[in-house]
Formats: structure tokens, sequence, C-alpha cells
């Protein structure tokens, strides 16, 4: 019986580790981000990745003799489950983090795992140093095509490179090409690399794609946009609590490109593909079958095309083979890709038939001819009787396990989904807690224990209790009441006991400094309201009007305060609205922050708290909807005009590049024309819509061609 046992484990064991030693073995190396490192200057981190296919769960890494010449910062694991076809598989990566500090090339790998073994990578450890005021130095962004004459559906490859002499930029952002008339592909996996120029480093970050023109003509391509990030000179210690990064974002352009797109050769052939092919094949799952019973046909197209604006090529079949059509599937090779349709075939009447060759006819851009390319003969032979009845069964799907992976590879040409709420959001959640918070902590505090520390908040709030209480009396037309109204007014103005006299008023009025001529004016108003509290009801009838407007006037005129600092404000916010294109400058603004590259300064993260703290607590201290409604009005105004106008100093600049340019009402040539711009003039881009640019110029604001501007790096 232990026999028995000792076997089933030692069997368990050895399938165990012959999954481990089957398991196929690949190592890359690339930079912080995940692209392909090719050279990498000293003292800067690089990632070595080794992916191990259908790993059984095992804590093992794996070795290679060539970590010894590196210093290990971080390791890392993490696992996958990949639905790719045409198999699904588990993946594990042994991740490791690592820094070089001698120079030379360096042949990383292969790794070992077992019996298993990787392939190798070379990369070259270069050493150097960016230039002494690199600081000022601006990253290049460029767009560059081999040719710049090509026939309709050809392919044309593209390289977009991204090189900066600073090493705390980061590229963040590709503004994907999106013109009318191309049909562009997906960028292909990126190249990191430093070079060198009179021993000053550059690192370069370069992508390749390709793109296939749909339209003849003249071709334009506009500057495409590279967001990048720099590190803020100035840092703060509550910068993390806002959520607000301590990176500023920025912007950098490529030239205007133009194509000139040939059409093709006239010709009366059936042309189903441009490009050039190397195979094109028919297989049948089957030569025989029964009369009715289904076969299946692929049809198979391999070479350099665009393969998804290829249509389903047309059969030429026998008479009584019926042909229906099932799904199609795009494959990558190592000469291109590989297209395959698949027919459902049926055989109606018993026999023996030739598929005979299906001639695919295409232009090939290498030779620049029409040419056609063949399948070859298949022979069916179908039996007489009737198919066998095959049950149905019901397979169950694979369900898609979820990732374990601990971190998403991201390619650098998307947007990258960020963790943190909108700016908007963040002030609205924060001015809720400030309110509350702010009432609960000052309402208790105002009593009169503290009355000296509230002082002026006091005396408006008492000011604009006893004006309420006028127009109350007003309406009941109660005149005596007004003498205790501006009596107890004075009394809560000054602070005083509420039993005081008219003689503690006055004493108070001359120990606070208050002048001659308002105690004077005081004693007046408070004798005319003494007297006309005991005239008969029928001389207060008389001069009620006057008694009301005379009080008041005395409570208003307490309570003068100047109004300049509105004014001010309204006046200078004004000034923005009126400088600044209102249209275009909310439109950037809402096409940036959908593109995720609205860079907000730290200053106005700090004139929102400070105005939201402020609206909050006049409102809790004065209980005066009105005023807080006037004063949420004045901050909308003045932050919007502002921030409008700062806005623009953010925008792409840049300079005409043709001889002349026309201003335009609109984008449009069949707009009127306001003026002209000459070669090197500069102007501002607000807007951009389609293939033209709305521009602010010394001689005048419109619409102009994109090709006919140059667009600069802003820093």
């Amino acid at each position: 019986m232990m026999i028995i046992k000792i076997g089933k484990k030692l069997l368990t064991l050895s399938l165990f580790y012959t999954a481990f030693l089957s398991s196929s073995l690949s190592l890359n190396v690339t930079n912080t981000l995940n692209i392909p490192l090719t050279s990498i200057n000293v003292g800067v981190p690089f990632l070595v990745t080794v992916t191990a296919k259908d790993l059984p769960e095992l804590n093992r890494w794996p070795t290679f003799d060539s970590l010894d010449k590196l210093h290990i910062v971080k390791q890392q694991m993490e696992t996958k489950r990949i639905m790719d076809s045409p198999k699904p598989h588990n993946e594990r990566r042994f991740i490791y983090t690592v820094v070089a500090d001698t120079s030379g090339t360096l042949t990383i790998g292969p790794a070992q795992a077992g019996n298993s073994s990787s392939n190798t990578q070379v990369v070259t450890i270069i050493e150097g140093k960016y230039p002494a005021k690199s600081n000022s130095l601006l990253p290049t962004y460029t767009l560059s095509i081999p040719h710049n004459r090509y026939v309709v559906g050809e392919k044309v490859p593209f390289t977009v490179k991204f090189a900066v002499q600073r090493q705390d930029i980061r590229l963040r952002h590709l503004e994907p090409l999106d013109v009318d008339g191309l049909n562009v592909t997906d960028l292909n996996v990126g190249e990191a690399k430093v070079e060198t120029n009179n021993n000053e480093l550059i690192s370069v970050i370069e992508y390749r794609g390709h793109f296939y023109p749909t339209k003849t003509g003249e071709l334009f391509i506009p500057p495409l946009r590279a967001d990048y990030t720099v590190p803020s000179e100035k840092r703060n210690s509550f910068a993390s609590f806002f959520l607000i990064p301590h990176e500023k974002t920025y912007a950098v352009y490529t030239h205007p490109l133009k194509l000139i797109i040939d059409p093709l050769p006239k010709t009366d052939l059936p042309i189903g593909a441009i490009g050039e092919f190397t195979s094109y094949t028919a297989t049948l799952n089957s030569k025989q079958a029964l009369r009715g019973e289904a076969l299946l046909l692929t049809i198979a197209l391999e070479g350099t095309s665009d393969f998804e604006s290829i249509a389903v090529p047309k059969l030429t079949l026998p008479e009584n083979l019926r042909v229906y059509e099932s799904k199609s599937a795009l494959y990558k090779t190592a000469q291109g890709e590989k297209k395959e349709w698949e027919f459902i075939i049926q055989g109606l009447k018993e026999g023996t038939y030739t598929i005979g060759k299906q001639i695919f006819y295409y232009f090939d851009t290498k030779t620049k001819t029409y040419r056609n390319i063949t399948t070859k003969n298949i022979t069916i032979t179908i039996l007489p009787g009737a198919p066998p009845q095959r049950p149905k069964e019901d397979t169950p799907k694979e369900k898609s396990l979820p990732s374990e992976s601990l971190t998403d590879e991201i390619p650098l040409h998307t947007k990258a989904p960020e963790l943190e709420l909108p700016w908007w959001l963040f002030l609205t959640l924060l001015s809720i807690p400030v309110f509350f918070t702010t009432v609960w902590l000052l309402l208790p505090l105002i009593t009169p224990r503290f009355q000296k520390m509230f002082y002026y908040i006091r005396r408006k709030t008492v000011l604009s209790h006893a004006l309420k209480n006028i127009q109350s009396a007003q309406k009941s037309n109660n005149i005596p009441q007004l003498y205790e109204i501006t009596k107890k007014a004075m009394i809560d103005y000054l602070s005083l006991p509420e039993n005081s006299s008219s003689e503690d008023i006055s004493k108070a009025l001359r120990a606070q400094g208050f002048s001659n001529e308002f105690q004077q004016e005081w004693i007046k108003h408070h004798t005319s309201l003494a007297t006309i509290s005991i005239y008969s009801p029928s001389h207060r009838t008389e001069r009620s009007a006057h008694s009301f407007s005379q009080a008041r006037a005395w409570i208003q005129h307490l309570s003068k305060a100047p109004r300049i600092l509105p004014c001010i404000i309204l006046t200078f916010s004004a000034c923005p609205f009126m400088q600044a294109e209102l249209s275009p400058a909310l439109y950037d603004i809402v096409e940036t922050m959908s593109q995720g590259t609205l860079y907000i300064p730290f200053i106005v993260w700090q004139l929102g708290a400070l105005a939201t703290w402020t609206l909050c607590w006049y409102y809790a201290a004065f209980r005066n909807q009105k005023a807080f409604l006037k004063c949420l009005i004045l901050f909308i105004f003045a932050g919007t005009g502002w921030g409008l106008r700062g806005y623009q100093h953010y925008r792409p600049s840049g300079y005409i590049r043709t001889d002349e340019a026309l201003l335009y009402l609109g984008p449009d040539k069949t707009h009127v024309v306001r003026g002209k711009l000459h070669k090197g003039e500069k102007i501002t881009v607000a807007q951009k819509k389609g293939l033209w640019y709305y521009v602010f110029s010394a001689e005048g604001r419109g619409w102009v061609k994109a090709e006919e501007v140059s667009l600069e790096t802003r820093l």
C-alpha cells in the first residue's frame, strides 16, 4: 500500500515538472514605459522581463548568468490568462528592474528554467551626460515618410520620433494620425534608445506604423501633437492633499507634410486588392462527402496589403455544388498578414467534381503593374446517400478568467486612464463639507463672550436685522416702534447692556472714538423719534412716511461701507472677457479636458479653495442668501474671465510658413476674406477644425489653412 502511495506522488511530481520543463520562455528588455529598449545610459533603470507560457503555479524564478553584471533594484511576478488565438493559455512574467553602472555592449540572457531556455537580447550601455543647459532645451517631434508620391491603396510606412535632451521629461500622449482619406493602422511596438551628439545624450522614442490612402490627389497631413510632462519647479506640500500633480503638461508639434496620391492605371480586370502577395490557396477538409453533406472550403491569401478592405472573393464552382459564405479571419505572419475565408459547400448530385483555379487580380505596388495569383485545382467526390444525423451537443463555452496582473500594459500612443477625480467634481465635493463644517464651528462661537472677536460681523448683522424690523413696522404703520428699534440697534451695535440709557449710548460713542458730528446727529435723530413716538395718532399719520425714511437713512448711514472692491473685481474680470474669444476658448478647454492634457496651475486650485471657503463662511456668518448669491456670481464671473484669459497662454503658437495666407471668416474658402498674413508672422492658434486653424495675429483674427501654418513648441 505504501508503495502505491509513493508511486502516485512520484507520478504527480514527474507530470508537474514535465509541464514546467516544456514551457516556452521569452526574454524582453524594455524601459520603464514598457517600450522595447536597444540602448540606455549608465545609471538609468530598465526592465528585464522573462515570460513563461503554460507555466504551472510554481514560485520559482528563472536564472541567467548575465544578471550578475547588473544591479537588481526590484523583482516582481505577474500571472495572466491570455485569450488570444489559436489557444488560450496562462502566462507568468518575471520582471526585474535593473541598473547598469558600466558602459559597453551587454548580452542579456538566455534565461534558464529547468531544461527550457529563452532568447537573448543585446543592449548598449552608453556613458554620457545631458547638456549643461538642458533645462532650456525643448524636445523635438518629427513625422517622416520615405517618399512623397504613392498610389491609392498602397501601403505607406511612417515613423514618429520624439527626442529630448532632458532626463526628467516623460512622453505622455501621442495624437493619433486621423486624416480624411487615410486608413491608418495602429502604431507598432516602439523603440527606446539613447543617441549621442558631440558626447551629449539624446533620449529617443520611435514608433512605426503605416496607412493606406483611399483618395487621389494632394493629401495634406496636418501637424501632430505629442504631450509630455515636466516636473514643476515649485513644489507645495499641500499639492498631494488636493490631488494636484507635481508636473506640468506641454505640447510639441510635427511639421505638416504633403503627399501626392496617384490613381491606378485603367484596366478592365476585376481588381481585388493593392499590394504584394506571396500565396493564394484553396483547401477542403475532405475530398469525399455524401450527397447533401457539408464540406468546409478555406481560401487563404497571404502578403502585404490593406486586408480589411479586401472583399470576399467570388468563387467559380461546378453547377451541382452549392456554396454558402461562412466567416473570415485575419492573422499576422512572418511575410506580412494572412486572411482566410471559409465557405460551406454541398454536393447536390453524386459524382466527381473539379473545383477549378480561383484567380485573384491585384495591383503590384513593387512592379507598378497588374498581376494575378491563382489556386490549384481540387477534385472532390460526392457519394450517394443522405448524410448521417449528428446529435446536437451543447458545448460549454470557455469562461474567461480574470486577469491576475498587478499592472496593465497600456500602449503609449493611447490615452492612459488616470486614478483621480475631475477638478470640477473635486471642488464640488470639497464645498459640501467645508460649508457644513464652517457653520458648525462658527455659529457656537457667536456668543457675548466672543463678541469682540466677531465685532465687525456682529455690527453688520445688527444693522441688517434693524432694517428688516423697520420695514415690518412700516407695513403696520407703527411709528412708536421706531424709537425702540433704533435704540436697540445702537445698543447692540456698541455692544452695551440691554438696559442702557441714552446717556450710556452717548458715552460709548465718545469712548469708541466717533466724531462730534456723528454724536450730534445721533442725539438729534434720537430726540426726534422720541418726540414722534408720544404724539397723537393723527400727527403720526402725517409724519409717518418721513419718520420711516429718516430711520432707514440713519441705519444705512451706520452701515456705510466702501463698494469699490466689487467694482474693481468686475472691471478687471470684464477686461479678459473682452480680450478673449469666448467660444474658441471654451471649445479648446472642453476638447483638452476630454484628451486629459489640460494643465490647471496650482494657483487656480488655491484661489478656488479660498473662494469656496470664503463664500461658505460668509453665508454661515450673515445668513443672507442674496448676499451669498451675489458673491457667488461675482466669483464665477471673475474666475471665468481670468481663467479664459490665462488659458490663452497655453495655446500653441507658431508662424506663417507660406509667402501669403488669407484670413477667412469661416473654415472654408466660400467665406469672406478678412485679410492677409505674410510669411514669418507670429500667430496663436485658438481652435482647430479639420484642416483649418482659427488664429490670432497682429493683423487680425480668422481662419487659415493648416498647411500654411507651422506650430512651435510651447514650454
